[in-house]
Order: C-alpha cells, then structure tokens, then sequence
C-alpha cells in the first residue's frame, strides 16, 4: 500500500483542482481572457487563440509574442495556420481594432499584403503603414507610390510633419498631402507643395472632387465605426460584375474620388463605407463600388391602384399611379436625395397631389411632403437615399419602388 504524507495530499488535491479548473475554462466570447476575465481562453475563440499580456484575444504579433499568457490560450507565431482570403479581408483588427477575420493574403487573389484595416492587396497602401505582417507581406516595394513603414495613416484627413507625422497612404481621404497638410487627390493636394514623404505625388485627378479634411474627422470616425460592427447578412442583393481592374479597398471606404470598390459581399454605403447592414446596403447604396439589396426596405402591406394616400391610414402600403408605385412612409421624416425639376409644387398642401405631382413627372422618385413649423410644402426628388434624421427635416414621403419588388 501506498502512504501519502498529508502534505502531500494537499499538492495532489490543488493539482487536482486546477486541473479541473483548466479543463473547464471557458471559451472567451468577449474577446476578452485571462484571470480578470474569469479564467476565459482563447483557445477556440472567433478573436483568435492566444491571450496577450492585456488580457485580450488575438492572432498577431502582439497578441501571441512577448507577454502572451499561455494559461488562457497558445503564444505560438501570429497568423500560424491561417486559412487563405477568398474575400479580401484578413488579419486580426479591423476598422476599430476589433478582431478580424484571422485570414492571411498570402496567396490570396486580392493581393499578398494585409492593410491596417484589414484588407488584403498589393499598393503602398497594404504594404506599407499599419500592414500586418503576420498575415502576409509587407513589403512597400509592391506599390507605386511612397509609403512608409515608420508613419500611421491618418485618422482625420491632416497629414504631414505638422500633424503627427501622419500619411495620406490607405487613409481613404485621398493619397495626396497637400503644401497645407491636409489628403484627397486632386491636383491642389497632388501637384505643388505635395510632401511624397507622406503620401502620392502624381499629379492627382482634376475631375476628381477633393478628399481633404474638410469633411468632418468625427463624421469619418463614426462611418468608420458603424462600417466595423456591421455584421448583418445580405438577402436579396445585387452587385457589380467582378472585374481584374476592381481597386480593392485598402481601409474600409468605397466609391468617391478613390473608386474603391468593397470585398465580396460588402454593400458600399451612401456614405462610402462597406458594410452588410441595412445601413451599407439598402437606400444609397453604391451598386458599382459592392453589393447592394435588389429590393430595399419593406414589403407592401397592400397595393391600391390609384387612391388618394393620407398619413394616418396609409403609412406601409403602395399606391400605383401614373405606371409607378409608391409606398407611404409616415414615420414623420422626409426623405434624403437629389432635386428633380418638377415645376412649382410649393403650393401643394397634400401628399396625395404631391404623389400626382410626381406620378406625372419624369425621373421623379419621391413625393416629399414637409409639415413642419405649422406649414405643408410639396417637393420633388429624382434619387431616394432613405429618411433623413435631422430635427428640423419634418414631414411624410411616399416613394417608388422598383420594378418587381413587393
């Protein structure tokens, strides 16, 4: 017979114990791990399966080398075993630093360097700034221009010395920094005074409108925000053949003076962005530049021929007038697009003459009836680009939906 000495048992109980407590650990689903994290691993987490010494999970460098705990998750090389893009995303961040697709662009047809964003290609613009190398390469020599390895792209549009020393390079303003410190690329950011220490200096596109910092950097950091934490699935969509000229997105925006177009699968939003939500991919939604829903919005609660639609009781049904069919929105907003010229309809006091009004002239989408500040006004749009979310935009719409949609 064996004799354990009651020291012993104890070593042999608490051993017993943590491995209890090891086994049982539970899969990270936060992204978060580690003792402060209730003991979560990493191990077979969507974030990536080793634990940095922050307590968070991950699949690069920073994540699974120095500091990297052991206990909650493996700290072997960052990017080991990562399957190959087929959509143009990879790494281990993405527009806000969250966990990325895990996926390297080694070998993938999008490009073999994984940008700071978490796009896979082979400009400066992956290659250079911010690109990840534990998930392909990342070598600035792949691109034309003058990236760098040792300056961040910029989060606002500024660049240049004065500005933190910040890059043009796959920033999404425009890959130009103008004499003035400001990115786009037209020929006043592109051409004289253009730093090509931080960004292109190609002579820029003159039929191009300017990308600089004179949008709002907190509206570009909400966009960017909202583009990362869209994850809805896209039913129903439309997109752009796929072509070998297509200018992958290296940061997230699309269309615009840079003409990026989104991975596969990705809507281009009315704002620039790519995403899957509602938000990307419905109204505005930039069809040329990713994918977008063949029929946005809501289904018809019924369909009148004729009639004379009033909010109160229409709101959610289609009247068809006129060879269109309009549906009633009675949220209280008006709706969002461009002018169409429809003579003088600012005597029009109802949305069932506005509707007319509209029926009856040419490249008209919606009827836009504004109520607000004791006043009724009718107004005409030839594009929809859905409800417009500003205080003093008060009103009702109906618009037309398209050929074949419910």
């Amino acid at each position: 017979m064996v004799h354990f000495t009651l020291p012993t048992i104890f070593l042999l109980a608490a051993a017993a114990a943590a491995g209890l407590a090891s086994a049982a650990a539970p899969v990270s689903t936060s992204g978060s791990c580690g003792g402060a994290a209730g003991g979560a691993t990493c191990q077979g987490s969507a974030f990536g399966n080793c634990c940095s010494p922050y307590g968070y999970c991950g699949r690069t460098a920073a994540f699974c080398g120095a500091g990297c705990d052991s206990k909650f998750g493996t700290c072997d090389d960052a990017g080991a075993g990562a399957k190959v893009s087929n959509d143009g995303t990879c790494g281990g961040l993405t527009l806000s630093g969250g966990a990325g697709s895990g996926s390297t662009c080694k070998g993938s047809a999008f490009g073999k360097c994984c940008s700071e964003y978490g796009f896979c290609g082979d400009s400066d613009a992956f290659c250079g700034a911010g690109c990840q190398a534990g998930f392909g390469s990342c070598s600035s020599a792949a691109g034309s221009g003058s990236g760098t390895t040792d300056v961040k792209a910029t989060r606002d549009g500024s660049c240049g010395k004065a500005n933190g020393g910040t890059t043009c390079a796959g920033a999404g303003f425009g890959s130009c920094c103008s004499a003035y410190g400001y990115c786009g690329s037209t020929s006043l950011h592109c051409g004289q005074g253009c730093d090509p220490k931080y960004g292109t200096c190609s002579g820029g596109d003159s039929s191009s409108s300017s990308s600089s910092s004179s949008s709002s950097s907190a509206s570009a950091s909400a966009s960017k925000s909202s583009a990362s934490s869209a994850k809805g699935t896209v039913a129903g969509t439309t997109s752009a053949a796929a072509s070998p000229t297509v200018k992958a997105t290296p940061d997230g925006s699309c269309g615009g003076a840079n003409g990026y177009s989104c991975p596969a699968g990705q809507c281009c939003s009315k704002n620039g962005w790519c995403g899957t939500s509602d938000d990307f991919c419905s109204f505005g939604c930039k069809a040329a530049f990713g994918t977008c829903q063949a029929c946005p919005g809501s289904a018809c609660s019924s369909t009148v021929q004729g009639g004379s639609p009033t909010c109160g009781d229409d709101g959610g049904k289609c009247f068809v007038q006129g060879g269109k069919k309009f549906m009633v929105n009675c949220d209280g907003k008006l709706a969002s697009g461009d002018w169409v010229d429809g003579g003088d309809t600012s005597s029009i006091n109802t949305l069932a003459a506005c509707v007319a009004a509209c029926a009856k002239t040419t490249g008209c989408v919606v009827a836009n009836m504004y109520t607000g500040m004791g006043q009724k006004s009718c107004s005409l749009l030839g594009s929809f680009a859905g409800r417009q979310t500003s205080s003093g935009a008060v009103g009702q719409f109906a618009y037309v939906k398209s050929s074949g949609c419910s």
